[in-house]
């Protein structure tokens, strides 16, 4: 195994530890949320079904009602309206729903009315309205319970675009993620399908990857995890893996970025930029500044042709020989 096969497949592993760790976080939350309780809730036909559904651990119901009666209660939550309490009575039995469609703007009755919604327990929101409702038809509470469902139709917590969202999100993230994954297990057992060979192979149609390793063995310089060859820069970066011929560098340049935290300085992060042929650029990053400047000025001192330092003119002049050649 060679040196850039031993590092592509150091870059590989750790791509896929990197990753793994969410893409186990969005299968175990594909499996766990409700989304197909929620996006395919039960049907119903019969309102008598609705205890039975609860008993069964059925969350999430659809059900059309004949005619649902309004109690005159509302729900609301800092001022903002939420739903209206409904009603239904089915075989002398009382079954609540909490409607959140704000067009029905609590009209006294609703006929063929379809409810989709989470069947709950009662909420003490439920219970006050219960209450009131319970003195409004001269009736006690213990009395209005004993006739009543243990459960309620609420559909202010059927939320059906918000689990649709993040089921796409999630199936997208995760295809993603594994479409990576798969890609790096690829590259793992084939490293020349990595792409900075092909960025190499596109620059070089005469020197291989045979003679750059050849030099290899016996660097001209070398500074931190890069090398410099008779003919080639090599940078085995922590994330990625550089080759240049450096026939075909045309400019190089430094730049450095303060990486802030809020107001805090956390570090300066120093980059040479390298643009070659063909508009190929490369970056390089996670040396110091002392590093920097040695590689700048070993180019500057044995290589004529390349142009450094960054300014307006020598950006037109590289734009200049790109479109010459």
């Amino acid at each position: 195994m060679d040196i850039l096969h031993k590092h592509i497949r150091k870059l590989t592993i750790k791509n896929i530890f990197i990753v793994l760790f969410p893409f186990i976080i969005l299968v175990i939350a594909l499996f766990t949320l409700p989304f197909k309780d929620v996006l395919f809730p039960t049907e119903l036909y019969y309102p008598t079904d609705i205890p039975r559904a609860y008993e069964n651990g059925n969350d999430y119901i659809s059900i059309t009602f004949p005619e649902i009666h309004y109690t005159g209660y509302t729900l609301t939550s800092n001022s903002d309206l939420k739903g209206y309490y409904y009603y239904y009575i089915a075989n002398e039995r009382v079954i609540f729903l909490l409607v959140s469609d704000y067009n029905v703007k609590g009209q006294s009755s609703l006929k063929n009315y379809t409810c989709t919604g989470k069947l709950t327990e009662w909420d003490n929101d439920l219970r006050d309205v219960m209450n009131n409702f319970s003195q409004d038809l001269n009736f006690s509470i213990t009395g209005l319970s004993s006739v009543s469902y243990t459960c309620m139709i609420n559909e202010c917590k059927y939320h059906f675009y918000f689990y649709l969202y993040l089921l796409i999100y999630i199936l997208v993230t995760a295809l993603l993620i594994l479409t990576f994954i798969i890609s790096n297990i690829v590259t793992f057992i084939i490293p020349n399908l990595h792409p900075a060979y092909g960025k190499f192979k596109k620059l070089n149609r005469h020197n291989t990857i045979r003679d750059l390793l050849l030099e290899l063995e016996d660097p001209v310089l070398s500074i931190g995890q890069l090398c410099i060859t008779d003919n080639y820069l090599v940078s085995f970066d922590k994330n990625w893996i550089t080759m240049i011929s450096l026939e075909d560098i045309l400019w190089a340049y430094e730049h450095s970025k303060i990486k802030r935290f809020l107001w805090f300085k956390i570090k300066q992060v120093y980059t040479i930029h390298f643009t070659c042929n063909k508009k190929i650029k490369f970056n390089l990053t996670g040396y110091s500044k002392e590093q920097l400047d040695s590689i700048i000025s070993y180019l500057n001192d044995n290589y004529s042709d390349i142009l450094i330092g960054y300014s307006i003119e020598n950006k037109r002049t590289v734009s200049e020989l790109i479109t010459k050649k």
